[in-house]
């Protein structure tokens, strides 16, 4: 049996706003100090159009959050979410937001867990608006499976009170409020029990919110379990471990015991530090024997085949591996990029340590100068946020204004997004209620993707033939051959499972104007060109057209017969051309994704992108 920890948090300090960014950075700190694995937040106040929006606010933590709306007075009110670890979120079976009170998310395991992150409206609400939200909570808690262990973690805005000397339940409060007794109804019609209430706690162990206005404590928040797995629950009670947040509600938790069902992780592939091979001299001659060595041994002892073929398959094959065994034990890693974490900033741990110093003064006794303290150490705490965000900004332009010295164009781009707020792409766009359905919709979009027809709209016939004989070899490869091939090599490219990144240069008898894939020649000549155009245009005041056209998935898209055609009319070996054309003969993909892989589809069209021979074909 494992362990796993679940709260229930009420955020008042909105986490949207001006200083919402540094809230949800401390949040997630907070939450990853603490080692919780679910958290649920009310009245985050985020808004957004999504129906749930994913977040990531710390290095090993997820926001995932239904939007906020807006009141009468256009301010953002409400909504709900939740914290995830990184270990949950790998359990995660489905997410629904019921509405901007109620958030639903299943967790694979023996059996499920769903957990529900829940906003009441307060006392102060219509009593029409009170009972149409416990209706709706009654009818989504009763229509989870019964099997499935359910919580609900709930600001209530409730006081609940002892009704009879036969209840044995441990009270914080002498009185049951409006909200209490509705809160009462919807236990007894779901089979719920509120886990607070079980075990005999001290006073101020057991209040879970401190009222600002009128310095009073009372218990509105709850975590609530089916009575079927009561005894799952091993303790619950409020602490104050985020008081740093600025909320005026405090941490509820619930020790839960759980058997959760692992997901078998996908193979990660290892990558190679090879900038850091290329300036070590001595390890690259220390490499080259040890696959040599490797690959001699292979050769000795596994060459069973007879013919000429399959030994130089068998070969090829004792080669990769001899690569593949040198590169795990020899070749340097690269390291992980540190996610930049502005929360273990000396100057904000040193921020936070003072006002939660303040806050557990102002909890043990309430009073206004107490109240002042906290207030100007939250401001102190922001002000940490936002020098340690200035600094790193910073430095980040710092590294962009020297990255074109260091011919580190791809670092450029990627911290000039980062400055300016564009997301870069993460791993897992796909959004859906459970594995397979993620899976469905990722399979869908790649079969639209790649698995159509081209897109032909009349027969081309007949190509012209371009060249005759361009005298290509179809020979068996000479070692002469091989060294002119391996000096040709670009760096920086793609590789295969050998770690090596050939790229051959393409062949000079392509049209003058073309400057891809051209040795000694770049796209950057006719950018210059257009460039002297326009400012030639526009010294001598005379109009100028332009046209740009961007073939629509031009890897993906093109008549691959039509490209075999072509390929002869240029002069190729009809020997080669059918080489070529094995690689697209019956071709079938899957896509690997964190669900698992989809089943394989048809591709009909299109050519290998990042594969050598692409450039060439296209």
């Amino acid at each position: 049996m494992s362990r796993k920890e679940n709260q229930s948090c009420h955020a008042v300090e909105p986490l949207s706003g001006p200083s919402g960014q540094e809230t949800r950075e401390e949040l997630g700190h907070l939450f990853e100090e603490s080692g919780l694995q679910i958290l649920a937040t009310q009245e985050h106040r985020i808004l957004h159009e999504e129906p749930i929006r994913r977040t990531r606010i710390g290095v090993r933590s997820h926001l995932i959050t239904t939007s906020a709306v807006r009141n009468s007075a256009q301010a953002a009110v409400g909504g709900v979410g939740f914290v995830i670890s990184m270990e949950a979120n790998k359990l995660v079976r489905e997410i629904t937001p019921v509405s901007h009170r109620i958030l639903k998310a299943t967790f694979n395991g023996n059996p499920r867990l769903t957990v529900f992150a829940v906003y009441s409206p307060t006392e102060g609400d219509s009593i029409e608006h009170a009972e149409e939200f416990h209706e709706e909570l009654c009818r989504t808690v009763t229509s989870t499976p019964m099997h499935n262990i359910l919580l609900v973690l709930v600001d209530f805005n409730a006081h609940l009170s002892k009704e009879n000397k036969e209840d044995t339940s441990w009270y914080y409060h002498n009185h049951t409020n409006r909200n209490g007794g509705l809160l009462k109804d919807t236990l007894l019609e779901t089979n719920l029990e509120v886990t607070n209430l079980r075990y005999r706690k001290k006073l101020g162990k057991m209040w879970t919110y401190l009222s600002d206005m009128h310095l009073s404590k009372s218990q509105i928040d709850f975590i609530l379990v089916r009575k079927k797995w009561r005894n799952s629950v091993m303790n619950t009670e409020a602490y104050d471990f985020f008081n740093s947040l600025g909320s005026d509600h405090r941490l509820v938790m619930a020790e839960i015991r759980l058997s959760l069902r692992k997901v078998k992780a996908q193979p990660k592939r290892v990558e190679y530090d090879w900038e850091a091979f290329k300036e070590d001299t001595e390890l690259q001659k220390q490499y080259s024997v040890e696959v040599k060595n490797r690959f001699s041994a292979l050769c000795k002892e596994n060459d069973t085949m007879e013919s000429v073929t399959d030994k130089v398959s068998q070969r090829y094959g004792h080669f990769v591996s001899a690569i593949a065994e040198t590169n795990k034990t020899m070749v340097p890693k690269k390291k992980k990029k540190r996610r930049e974490n502005k929360s273990v900033d000396p100057r904000v741990s040193e921020a936070r340590k003072l006002l939660k110093t303040a806050k557990d003064q102002y909890h043990s006794d309430p009073t206004e100068n107490h109240k002042v303290q906290v207030d100007e150490r939250t401001g102190e705490l922001n002000a940490a946020y936002t020098k340690a965000k200035k600094e790193l900004l910073t430095e980040k332009i710092r590294r962009v204004e020297n990255a074109p010295d260091r011919c580190k164009s791809k670092e450029s781009w990627r911290l000039i997004n980062e400055i300016a707020g564009r997301k870069s792409g993460c791993g897992n766009q796909i959004h859906g209620i459970n594995p397979e359905d993620r899976k469905r919709k990722c399979l869908a979009h790649f079969k639209v993707l790649l698995g159509q027809p081209p897109l032909l709209t009349q027969n081309i016939g007949e190509v012209k033939q371009i060249f005759d004989d361009l005298e290509i070899s179809e020979e068996p490869f000479t070692l002469k051959e091989l060294q002119i091939a391996k000096e040709n090599i670009t760096e920086g490219k793609a590789y295969g499972e050998d770690g090596i990144s050939p790229e051959p240069e393409v062949d000079t008898k392509l049209r003058t104007n073309q400057n891809g894939f051209i040795k000694g020649r770049s796209t950057t000549s006719h950018i210059l060109t257009l460039r002297r155009i326009l400012e030639g245009a526009r010294a001598k005041n005379i109009s100028a057209v332009m046209v740009f056209i961007d073939f629509r998935k031009a890897f993906d898209s093109i008549d691959r017969g039509t490209l075999k055609r072509i390929l002869l009319a240029y002069g190729i070996p009809k020997k080669i051309v059918d080489l070529i054309f094995l690689l697209y003969t019956n071709t079938r993909a899957t896509i690997i994704t964190p669900d698992g892989n989809t089943e394989y589809f048809e591709i009909l069209a299109g050519v290998l992108q990042g594969d050598t021979l692409a450039p060439t074909s296209s």
